[in-house]
């Protein structure tokens, strides 16, 4: 079974190409490549409300 991606800005994201792992406190993140390219070129901080969902 492969991951699925865990972008926490965009729950429920269906790829499975997972580009990186982010450590979130206690927490590894999967996010796929296509989020990653999206989450690389964003200004936007990321906060623990952010993160919350």
């Amino acid at each position: 079974m492969m991951e699925q991606c865990k972008n926490p800005l965009k729950p429920g994201c269906p790829n499975k190409d997972i580009a990186v792992y982010l450590q979130i406190t206690q927490e590894k993140l999967s996010i796929c490549q296509q989020c990653w390219t999206i989450l690389s070129e964003t200004t936007e901080d990321w906060d623990k409300e952010t993160l919350k969902d």
